[in-house]
Parts: C-alpha cells; sequence; structure tokens
C-alpha cells in the first residue's frame, strides 16, 4: 500500500478509537521504517485538514461521526471485534529471541516463530515482549516486522567483565543470545578481567550505540551471598557465632573417652555397629546393630550421651537452649552446640571410643515389642557407611570393589528386614506415608553449587527412619511408666476447615476419598492421589493439611504417626528436647530425681524450630534463584505447582527449582484464581488451569525479596489448556 492521504486515513480509520504511532502506520502500510519522511509528510496535510491530530506520539482521526471526508473513499472489513482485539490482530504480541545468533519471532498468538530480518532488530534485545506484523520476504517467506517493544523482560545477565586497550571495561554476558558486549557504566568500581558478575542493564542500545549496564553487586558477590545468609539468620534469631565463653568450657574437655570402673555402663565396643548417615554429615548421632534369635529380633539403637558433657545450666546448656537446634544451610552447617562437641567428643565416628545411652529392644515378627531395656554404655563404631553406599549395596549386593565392607552385608540385610517390619506395622495401624522431594545440592572442587536435584527418601533412609521411630515410641513409653519428666512430641489433627478444602481438591481432580477422621484415612487420600497425574501437588496439599507437630509437658499423641506415645530422643547433637529427654532417663538410671521440664521451655523450643526450619527454607530458595541466574534468557519447560491471586508458581524438574508466573505475562486470555476450588478459570475460554499443568517459560527476572526467579508465559504445552 503506497503512502497517500487516502491510504493513512484508510488505516487509522480501520484501527477504531485507537491511535497509532508512527511505526505502526509504516506497519499498516507494508512500508519499511525508510519511509518515515514521506509519512510524516502525508500526516502534516492531514492534520492541516483538521482530518487527524497527534497526542502522546500517537495519530487519532478528528471526527468519525461526519463519515469519510470529501475526496477520500475508505473501504474497511469489520471483523466483529473491539478496537482492543482488532489491534492485536493486526499487530499482535510476540517474543523477540536470537537463537544460535538468528533473529526470529515467536508469536505469542499462535506459537509459530518466524525469522526476522537482521536490519530490522539492531533495536531489540533477546527476550523483549514486542508487537509485530507479517509480510512476504524472498521467495514469498513470511517474515516478522516488529513494530513497537511493549516490555524490555530482561534486566539481569550474568558474565564476566573485560577490559579493553583503551582502558574501558566492557562486560560479556554468559549467554549467547545476547550481545557480546555491554558498555560498563561503574568500571571504577570493580577491577578488570573479573569473572562472574552480574550486570543491570541500564540502556538496551539501538542501532548507533551498544547497550550499557551497571554491575550489580547486590546478590551476587560472594560478599552479597555471604551477609544475605547472615541476614537471614539474623532474621531468624539464629547465632552465626559461639561466645568466647561457651568455646572456653567446650575445650576442656578430654579428647579421649575411656570407660571408668565406676561408671555403671555396659560395654557395647565388641559388637560391629555401624553409622549410617549423609555423605557430607560430621555430627554423627546414632548408629544401629541387629540380631536374629530364633523368630524374633533384637536391635540396638545407641544415641550419643550429649548429656555427659553438657551439664545443666552451664555455659554449654545456656547457648544450646537458647538455640535450640542446629540449623542446616545449604553447604554449611550451624550447629546447636560448638564443633568440639558436635563434630568432635559427642559424634558417634568410627574406632574411638564413645559414650552413649542405647536402647535395646526385642520384637517378634510382627514387630509387636516384647521386651525393652534402656541403659547407659560405652561403643566403638565399627564403620562409617553413607546412605550412597547401602544403597549401591541394596541394589547390588556389593560396596564395589574399592570398599571391601563385607562384614556388614549379613547386619545390613537384617536390618532392612527389620525396618519392614516395622514399617508395615505403622501402615497397619495408620501412620501416614509421607514420601515429600527434597533438595540436593551437588558441589564442584570451590564449592560452588554445581546441580539441585529433586530427591526422595530412599531405602537406606527409610531403614534408619524406622529405628529412630522405634526408639522414640519405646523411650517414651519408659519414660510414662517410670513417671520420668520429659518432653513430649506432639502432633493434633488437623483443623476442620483444612479438611474440607482438602476433600475439595481431590473431588476437583475427579478422585473420591474418605472422611479423614483417622490418620490412616490419609494414607488412603495419598494411595488415591497416585491415580492422578497431579500426584505431587496433591501429596503436598495433604501435607500442608496437617497440623504443626510442637513439644509440650504433656502428652497428646502424634497423629501423623498414629502413636500414642512419642518424644524425640535420637538427635541430641543437633536437638535440646532431646538433650532434656536424655537427662530424664540418665537421672531414673542413676536413682536421681529428674529436672523438671517447663511449658514455656516447650514453646520456646517449639518456636526455635519453626524459624531453623524457616532459615533454612529461605537459604535453600536463594541458593537455587543465585544457581538459576545464569540461565537468563532462556526457555524453558515447567510445571504448575501452585497458585495465587497474581499468578501461578511453577516448578522447574532440572535443576529442581520453584518460580513464578504473573498472570498478566499471560496473553492468550484473562485469568481468574479460584481459590475455593483450588484452580484458575480462564474467562474467555472457559478452560481450567490446575496443578501439574505444563507450560513454556522463559526466566527474564529476579524476585531478590523473596529469592524466587520470575518467568514470563510463553504458551501451554498441555493441549488440555
Amino acid at each position: 500500500m503506497n503512502i497517500s492521504e487516502k491510504n493513512v486515513y484508510q488505516v487509522l480509520f480501520a484501527s477504531g478509537k485507537e491511535g497509532l504511532t508512527v511505526r505502526e502506520l509504516l506497519l499498516g502500510l507494508n512500508q519499511r521504517m525508510q519511509k518515515k519522511a514521506q509519512l510524516r509528510k502525508a500526516l502534516r496535510k492531514l492534520t492541516g485538514k483538521n482530518i487527524c491530530y497527534k497526542k502522546d506520539n500517537h495519530y487519532f482521526l478528528k471526527d468519525r461521526s461526519n463519515g469519510v471526508p470529501a475526496g477520500i473513499k475508505v473501504k474497511v472489513k469489520t471483523r466483529g471485534s473491539a478496537g482492543k482485539n482488532r489491534k492485536a490482530n493486526r499487530f499482535p504480541e510476540g517474543v523477540y529471541l536470537k537463537r544460535q545468533g538468528k533473529p526470529v519471532v515467536l508469536s505469542l498468538l499462535d506459537g509459530k516463530t518466524y525469522p526476522v530480518s537482521s536490519k530490522e532488530s539492531g533495536w531489540l534485545l533477546h527476550g523483549d515482549r514486542i508487537r509485530f506484523s507479517l509480510l512476504k520476504g524472498q521467495k514469498n517467506q513470511i517474515m516478522a516486522l516488529p513494530a513497537e517493544i511493549l516490555k524490555r523482560s530482561i534486566t539481569l545477565l550474568q558474565g564476566k567483565l573485560k577490559s579493553s586497550a583503551k582502558g574501558k571495561c566492557f562486560f560479556e554476558p554468559l549467554n549467547p543470545s545476547f550481545p557480546r558486549q555491554f558498555k560498563v557504566i561503574n568500571r571504577y568500581q570493580f577491577g578488570p578481567d573479573t569473572a562472574d558478575v552480574l550486570l543491570k542493564i541500564t540502556d538496551y542500545g539501538n542501532d548507533s550505540h551498544i547497550p550499557e549496564g551497571r554491575v550489580d553487586g547486590s546478590i551476587f558477590s560472594e560478599s552479597a551471598r555471604a551477609s544475605i545468609i547472615e541476614g537471614i539468620l539474623a532474621e531468624n534469631r539464629i547465632p552465626l557465632r559461639f561466645p568466647k565463653r561457651v568455646l572456653s568450657e567446650g575445650s576442656r574437655f578430654p579428647k579421649a573417652v575411656r570407660l571408668r570402673k565406676s561408671e555403671d555402663r555396659r560395654d557395647l565396643r565388641p559388637l560391629q555397629f555401624v553409622t549410617i548417615d549423609g555423605d557430607d554429615a560430621k555430627d554423627f548421632d546414632d548408629a544401629i546393630y541387629a540380631e536374629a534369635e530364633g523368630k524374633n529380633y533384637r536391635l540396638w539403637i545407641s544415641i550419643a550421651d550429649v548429656a555427659e558433657y553438657v551439664e545443666r545450666n552451664s555455659e554449654l546448656d545456656q547457648e544450646a537452649r537458647k538455640r535450640g537446634t542446629s540449623t542446616y544451610l545449604p553447604g554449611t552447617a550451624i550447629p546447636m552446640l560448638p564443633p568440639v562437641l558436635s563434630n568432635g567428643l559427642c559424634s558417634l565416628k568410627a574406632g574411638v571410643n564413645r559414650k552413649t545411652l542405647t536402647c535395646e529392644i526385642l520384637i517378634d515378627s510382627s514387630g509387636k515389642v516384647l521386651t525393652t531395656d534402656i541403659y547407659q554404655s560405652i561403643n566403638c563404631i565399627s564403620r562409617r557407611l553413607t546412605y550412597q553406599q547401602v544403597d549401591h549395596f541394596f541394589e547390588t549386593g556389593s560396596f564395589g570393589k574399592n570398599r571391601p565392607f563385607s562384614e556388614q552385608n549379613e547386619l545390613l540385610l537384617r536390618s532392612k528386614k527389620i525396618a519392614d517390619i516395622l514399617e508395615k506395622k505403622r501402615r497397619k495401624r495408620g501412620a501416614i506415608n509421607f514420601r515429600m522431594p527434597e533438595s540436593a545440592f551437588t558441589y564442584d572442587a570451590e564449592n560452588r553449587i554445581a546441580g539441585i536435584a529433586k530427591i526422595y527418601q530412599t531405602k537406606a533412609m527409610g531403614m534408619i527412619e524406622q529405628f529412630m521411630l522405634e526408639a522414640n515410641e519405646a523411650i517414651a513409653l519408659f519414660c510414662e511408666r517410670n513417671r520420668i519428666p520429659i518432653m513430649w512430641r506432639n502432633h493434633p489433627p488437623p483443623l476442620p476447615a483444612k479438611i474440607s478444602n482438602l476433600k475439595q481438591l481431590f473431588w476437583n481432580n475427579n478422585l473420591k476419598i474418605p472422611e479423614l477422621r483417622e490418620s490412616g484415612d490419609f494414607n488412603l487420600a495419598m494411595q488415591k492421589s497416585r491415580q492422578s497425574e497431579n500426584r505431587q501437588a496433591l501429596e503436598f496439599s495433604v501435607l500442608r493439611t496437617m497440623s504443626l507437630a510442637d513439644y509440650g509437658i504433656r502428652r497428646e499423641g502424634h497423629f501423623g504417626l498414629a502413636a500414642t506415645h512419642y518424644c524425640h530422643f535420637t538427635s541430641p547433637i543437633r536437638r535440646y528436647p532431646d538433650l532434656i529427654v536424655h537427662r530424664g532417663v540418665k537421672a531414673f538410671l542413676n536413682r536421681r530425681r529428674g529436672p523438671a521440664v517447663s511449658e514455656k521451655l516447650a514453646t520456646d523450643l517449639s518456636n526455635r524450630e519453626r524459624s531453623a526450619v524457616s532459615a533454612e527454607r529461605t537459604a535453600v530458595k536463594f541458593n537455587k534463584m543465585i544457581f538459576l541466574v545464569g540461565r537468563m534468557g532462556d526457555m524453558m519447560k515447567v510445571k504448575i505447582s501452585g497458585f495465587n491471586w497474581k499468578g501461578l508458581f511453577v516448578e522447574l524438574c532440572d535443576p529442581y527449582v520453584e518460580g513464578f508466573v504473573e498472570y498478566a505475562s499471560i496473553t492468550d486470555d484473562t485469568y481468574d484464581y479460584d481459590e475455593r476450588h483450588h484452580q484458575v478459570i480462564c474467562r474467555k475460554n472457559k478452560r481450567l488451569v490446575t496443578y501439574g499443568t505444563e507450560l513454556d517459560v522463559m526466566l527474564t527476572g529476579l524476585n531478590k525479596r523473596q529469592f524466587m526467579p520470575i518467568f514470563d508465559w510463553l504458551g501451554w504445552t498441555d493441549e488440555t489448556v
């Protein structure tokens, strides 16, 4: 279409009440940007004739009610759509991408990709949200012609600094989809040739000059990350360092442990006890051993005797009580006790003597407890094993060529059989079978995060869990029978309102579940969830329905475990309530009166536990966000894991990272969140978006306050949506 007053008027008339910019008018006329001067000349003539006017760089028709001005004939095909939809059809939204150096536009209207002439893309950057039109290029190839930028999606990039021969500083992005150079504005604050920095884009550049940016040290530098972690700990009132007086008291203990003749301790050193923990564990609380006795089984669970060293109201005790628990962050731990105790004298290391409290239990083939014996002991652990080693043994029958642990083979097979018996007993009585994923971080030689995987409880982990649960229940029963004052671990039933919401969620997924009165009913619900593609989301919802477990001085039972008696006994190195239980048990064994336990202390320790969990979760989110920075601008496939009024929570499987997609970035429809039914409804098409729905997204930003990656919607991969 040639540029003339008539044709310009025709395009303006077709736009309805919306105005058009010079660029949009050129697109409507199917003309290139080089024709701007000719178009402006025609617009000046129309403006002079009082036919159109200019406002905010948009041109509008002056008056449409009096018909078409004389001398101008217009033919317009009406489509029955409003002005906004008409403009969207003529100039659909898309995302400008650089794929292997070639510029393309991904249409958000139909999901198709169109090539872009390099002459028309000099003013755009990878990830920009734009409006565009289509035209025929050489050999009748359909090409995209960018019209305007709606949003500069990418604001942060990871890369390295390089200095030029003239002393100027430039930034080279890690992502090859972006220009190889950005001019650095604050170059004097950072040395040249600095690797691994974060740049905040301040000027996106154009045909005449390169883009610019400012190095952002707020979250990415080593000092900034350390400061943020310290801030997370401070926010949750978790002290990072031990006072000198506490360290001084801890250093007074002997390094070696010997059994004195005056001590009433059983010598368990001849038994081949083993510890089984994570690869990076340093504080070993527990060790196990088991033997078969006819059709019955005898198991020993020996726990570090921390109360032997941490005396009540000592400096060590006051600091441990204030901390309440150890806090485990990715790559580091904030222990409840100083390392000289937590990683040293109290830790059940292999090959050295350690004082312990032992719970010896005889069970029959159904898991019924026949006898229980609690006593002070001394151990020398025969072997330190890891979950990975034991799982490898369960899968292959060996520890590998370089790890000849044949003496532990029979013990592990026997222990696995006992654990299966104990687990079957708990499932039968109604214990809820939660199998929730966790984040496993791997590190490189420089202790930087190399990967984040989603892991579930393994056979080795489950085996140790069953032994520890059995010991905790046995100790709880022992303490009640002997009227020993301890701190109970209670777990109340879920609230009725939460149960109602969970039922609705299962109903939305076409699953019928029981009344959810007993803990066993929730187990049936978990089994039902495995029939759905949204299994993980449903299991998370069951977990969120549960009330929080806490500590108390009165026994109330544990709903999740379907246990009438339960306490924490097996982790005194890292949990203060366990230390309280140890003191009560030791006082009884030594014929002393046990110390009283206060309700206020129980409440404080419950709060300290929740603060530690909060810090751990926040630190995990922060580390995940930092790890994902290098993929800024990448396209990914994610699954919906949750909703709120503002957008979608999504999950990336590899690496295992959660992020957020705002409804505002989804352009194919308008979305409303139905909180009661746990779903999102499209207004126009009345389609449902539910847990597990897959979508294509682009990583475009970071929420630095909530430590969450921000994704922009690109399209749905699930055809049912």
